[in-house]
């Protein structure tokens, strides 16, 4: 798969088409886009440390989830960079449901991180969850997040990673091909960081809670079969649980697994 194929129009036609969006809401909360949804973002923001008046780019912020809980819970002002248009009008129906704090501190921007223009040194955090696993040259948008980060600035990721470089599980061979991921392994996106100048790069395999979170979602879904048929068909609800359990077994069978990656400036 080429660079060139992630485009903002490819991305709105075949990954987040606005009823793709509506399912993935149906299934991890309004708002929400990654497993676990508020619950497990709820646990990762703990580790953030964040305090009033910091600026958060989020990349990959999706249905705004994440930005709209730093704001409320946090102060932060939260920018959030997603690259489809589509996710970009559906997170900004969600803010203007929201209380005018979060308004106020919360903006969205349809654009593709990797040639996105932001100044240096313009924000204290960079988040991003299940995103940059879109991006082949990581190693370039690593650059460009160490020049975003003020002295000092935390990155936070967390990010669907292969465990071996080749020959992937059937499962994941699948998931890689619908989703149009490029994966790293733990290792590589761990140097990889490290090699454009990241400082206290700290990289957790964290797939056994990834599995299990899966296969909370997977009961969920099942448990709302009838209430997910009703709202969209029942293609759609066989179409999400297969990918969903092809995401448990690639986790399972050692192929897939999960990082989350901690660095400094």
């Amino acid at each position: 798969m080429s660079t060139s194929e992630i485009t903002q129009e490819s991305m709105d036609q075949k990954n987040f088409t606005l009823r793709c969006i509506r399912k993935f809401e149906r299934i991890f909360g309004p708002t929400w886009m990654s497993v676990g949804g508020e619950v497990r973002t709820r646990k990762f923001l703990t580790m953030l440390g964040l305090v009033p008046s910091q600026r958060v780019l989020i990349l990959g912020s999706g249905g705004g989830g994440e930005a709209f809980l730093m704001a409320r819970c946090y102060g932060v002002h939260a920018h959030g960079v997603d690259i489809s248009f589509n996710m970009y009008q559906v997170a900004m129906d969600n803010l203007a449901l929201q209380e005018k704090k979060v308004q106020s501190l919360v903006h969205f921007e349809a654009a593709d991180m990797t040639k996105i223009r932001i100044e240096d040194e313009t924000f204290d955090v960079i988040y991003s969850r299940e995103s940059i696993l879109y991006v082949r040259d990581k190693e370039s948008l690593f650059k460009k997040m160490l020049g975003w980060l003020r002295p000092g600035g935390k990155l936070f990721l967390v990010d669907d990673c292969r465990i071996n470089k080749e020959n992937p599980p059937k499962e994941l061979e699948d998931l890689i091909k619908l989703r149009r991921w490029s994966l790293n392994t733990l290792a590589d996106y761990e140097e990889g960081l490290r090699k454009v100048g990241f400082k206290d790069v700290r990289a957790q395999d964290i797939s056994d809670e990834f599995l299990r979170v899966v296969t909370e979602d997977i009961k969920h879904l099942i448990c709302m079969r009838e209430c997910y048929i009703q709202d969209f068909s029942k293609e759609d609800y066989d179409e999400s649980l297969l990918s969903m359990k092809n995401m448990q077994a690639a986790i399972r069978g050692g192929g897939l697994a999960q990082g989350l990656f901690e660095a400094s400036k």
